[in-house]
């Protein structure tokens, strides 16, 4: 009998599968929450300003808030501002925040050859940087990869590749362009890219219901391997400048879990889409970050966290070029 309703039970999972826009509608399942916008973020809420960069890197400084935290990247930046807006309220720094989505300015520039000689947002963040600053720098982990918002299979080696080259060679050229100025560069790495290519947050949520399983959840070592070019090219600025931390944004997702979902213990979303982590997934690293990072400005670098064994590092696979 527990043979026969496990057989049944898989097939009525893949017929879920199929059918997931279906049963999200009958089911009824819940929507992630409405984020608040994000000020700056991409060509509609820059357009606003006159002068964007005026507006969005203001240097204004104040007795209580005599230091600026400047956050560039791209989306997954954005996201991670809810975070660094509430983490920083203690402390000396404000929070700055601009993402053109131009492909002249960070973090797209940093992937070519020019290290970001043309962008006017790189420019203008080395224009107003002070002493004790920090930059805030991350982006989705894809952009380095073939495929933007896959995860790599774990038996394919992640080569080197030309646009992490290029990033390690313009980061470095960034911290000591910082460390001139006495500034501080933060480095996130990635938040954990969710195995959702095809359907929505939403139709992961009636999976779990109905199986407890589904089709969103990812691993720390899937994770930890698709992010491989990132984490290489962060951890060699990092060792080649003492101005220079990388934070782990993925391992504070995981909260110290192997496996995570769309959505965590409280049953609210973690994410929004495959990639995106919600307000309430981005308030909740406060506590990491400030222990990592804002609580131990007298520590120049954190060395990452021991990991698991890399896949690369491990006979018999193929290669991700």
């Amino acid at each position: 009998m527990a043979t026969t309703f496990h057989v049944v039970g898989t097939q009525a999972y893949v017929v879920a599968k199929r059918n997931t826009t279906n049963l999200v509608q009958f089911l009824g399942a819940p929507k992630p929450e409405r984020d608040d916008p994000v000020l700056c973020h991409g060509p509609e809420a820059t357009s606003q300003y006159s002068d964007p960069i005026a507006a969005c890197l203001s240097s204004d400084r104040s007795d209580e808030k005599p230091n600026i935290l400047f956050t560039l990247g791209d989306s997954h930046a954005a996201q991670l501002t809810y975070m660094l807006s509430e983490a920083s309220q203690t402390t000396p720094y404000q929070v700055r925040f601009i993402n053109t989505a131009d492909r002249l300015d960070p973090p797209y520039c940093f992937f070519s050859d020019k290290t970001c000689k043309d962008s006017s947002v790189y420019q203008a963040t080395l224009e107003k940087v002070k002493e004790n600053d920090i930059v805030f720098f991350t982006f989705l982990s894809g952009h380095l990869n073939n495929k933007l918002v896959s995860n790599i299979p774990l038996d394919v080696e992640v080569k080197p590749n030309q646009r992490e080259e290029n990033l390690i060679s313009s980061l470095n050229n960034f911290a000591q362009e910082l460390r001139e100025r006495k500034a501080k560069l933060i480095l996130a790495l990635d938040v954990p890219l969710l195995n959702l290519e095809k359907g929505s947050v939403e139709s992961c949520a009636v999976q779990q219901r109905l199986f407890d399983t589904d089709d969103c959840r990812v691993d720390i070592d899937q994770t930890i391997h698709t992010r491989t070019r990132q984490e290489r090219a962060f951890t060699k600025v990092m060792g080649l400048n003492e101005n220079v931390a990388v934070w782990d944004a993925a391992k504070a997702v995981f909260e110290g879990n192997k496996i995570i979902s769309a959505f965590d213990a409280e049953g609210k979303y973690r994410y929004l889409d495959s990639n995106h982590i919600t307000q309430h997934q981005s308030v909740k690293l406060v506590d990491d970050f400030k222990k990592q990072i804002l609580n131990s400005q007298s520590q120049n670098r954190r060395l990452l966290p021991d990991q698991p064994e890399r896949p690369q590092d491990r006979q018999g696979f193929s290669a991700e070029g």
